[in-house]
């Protein structure tokens, strides 16, 4: 996968590219870090795919993904209980290229994100969108999603939140423009236009 964020957010573990630890133990393909191993041996199916674009990623079976809670800053797009570090502005690669494409017309913007205890949250692609963005996620389908929804662990401690890696892939194009539709139970859809990188919205 290319493009990978510069800026990795703090907990947060680069899982692509590592030594694979245990023989067969991979994730679409990408081998596991030793954080990643899985609690009880094997890796259970975390991410379930609710409709034909749609997918819930439940409880990561991994010790790392239950991190300490930072203070939000200025430049996290955050929705109520729902973060990603350093989005806010737009994903910012090195000297704002655009994300490199690979032989098969996509480009990865690679990205976490966090969500408090007891809490849950959809992120959809808006509108046109969808027809060349998707969101991905860890342990499901390697094409992405039009929406997923995340709901966090619910034995972590006040302080602590869940974390997934994932990110967001452009079929056909190197960046653009997205409209994300964040929507917390109980609250009104909200919706950033995120440049991908940085300045595409401008």
């Amino acid at each position: 996968m290319a493009g990978i964020r510069n800026q990795t957010p703090v907990g947060y573990v680069t899982v692509f590219g590592l030594v694979a630890l245990l023989a067969g133990c991979t994730n679409n393909g990408l081998p596991l870090s030793a954080d990643q191993v899985p609690l009880e041996g094997f890796v259970p199916s975390y991410v379930q795919e609710v409709s034909n674009d749609a997918a819930l990623a439940t409880c990561p079976p991994y010790e790392d993904r239950q991190t300490e809670r930072s203070d939000p800053s200025n430049d996290d797009l955050v929705a109520g209980p729902l973060r990603y570090q350093g989005l806010a502005g737009g994903y910012d690669l090195y000297q704002g290229l655009p994300a490199t494409v690979d032989s098969d017309g996509i480009a990865y913007y690679k990205i976490g994100v966090e969500l408090e205890p007891e809490s849950e949250a959809t992120v959809a692609i808006g509108g046109s969108a969808r027809e060349y963005a998707s969101i991905l996620v860890e342990n499901g389908r390697p094409e992405g999603y039009a929406e997923v929804t995340y709901r966090s662990c619910s034995d972590t401690a006040p302080d602590t939140v869940t974390w997934w890696v994932g990110g967001f892939l452009l079929r056909g194009r190197d960046s653009a423009c997205v409209p994300l539709e964040i929507t917390v139970a109980g609250e009104e859809t909200k919706t950033f236009n995120i440049g991908f990188p940085t300045g595409a919205c401008d």
